[in-house]
């Protein structure tokens, strides 16, 4: 049940930085959230979204914080 709400919040926190970054439009293409005793140890997500520009790119992330700060600083795009 907790991993749920982990992945709502980090769902909700990839639409506002789609919103920011102005995507046009973007998928989730994979999202593994590890749990420690119940409580959020670290996340991966792979999304692939297209800009303003017409480009599509891949992000990639591996994470340790359900911040727009901590997700884009650990981000690879491809």
């Amino acid at each position: 049940m907790k991993e749920k709400m982990f992945r709502e919040k980090i769902e909700r926190l990839i639409e506002i930085i789609a919103n920011k970054k102005r995507w046009d439009c973007y998928e989730i293409l994979n999202l593994d959230v590890i749990l420690d005793d119940g409580k959020f140890a670290e996340a991966e997500i792979t999304v692939f979204y297209s800009d303003k520009n017409d480009f599509d790119e891949v992000l990639k992330s591996k994470f340790k914080k359900i911040t727009q700060k901590d997700l884009l600083k650990n981000a690879k795009i491809y």
